[in-house]
């Protein structure tokens, strides 16, 4: 397999502009990205079944998280142990852990969004809140092993998207 030298902690994520005018917030809508669609329906399929061996960084923080969750169609995590998948709800920080692709796909996409509100003038006479919006990562991992070479640009493309 192939070492691969991917943090996503180093991919920096989309942000959405501020909404000065929220008469004119124009669409949420995500156009979906056409090299999705192109080529074989099992290729991609197969693309997905790969193994990926990640470590989840820890976080900083008070508390921080010991295992993260990931579900796939209702489906646990795939892990490889002792050659064969367990399906683990909770994946360990801190541990490498060989994973199906699909389920280091979940992990890469997992954002959240904080939003915040600034009155530009607080004393007009009529206030008009601007909200700022910061896109941010669930989890941060360290791609270990990846034996695809599509494979740190998919979890990059994924982790830079902010939907």
């Amino acid at each position: 397999m192939a070492r691969t030298a991917l943090n996503t902690s180093d991919v920096k994520i989309d942000q959405p502009a501020p909404i000065v005018d929220p008469k004119d917030r124009g669409g949420e809508i995500v156009e979906v990205d056409r090299s999705l669609l192109d080529g074989d329906y099992a290729e991609r399929l197969a693309f997905m079944e790969e193994p990926v061996t990640i470590e989840i960084m820890p976080s900083g923080g008070d508390n921080p998280p010991t295992h993260y969750p990931v579900w796939v169609n209702g489906r646990g995590g795939e892990v490889l142990l002792g050659g064969q998948w367990v399906t683990m709800v909770y994946l360990p920080v801190g541990q490498p852990l060989t994973l199906k692709r699909k389920y280091v796909g979940v992990l890469a996409a997992a954002k959240s969004e904080t939003v915040r509100h600034d009155a530009p003038d607080q004393r007009a006479a009529t206030l008009l809140n601007i909200p700022h919006r910061t896109v941010s990562a669930a989890c941060n991992f360290m791609v270990l092993q990846d034996a695809n070479p599509r494979g740190p640009a998919w979890i990059a493309e994924l982790r830079r998207r902010k939907f």
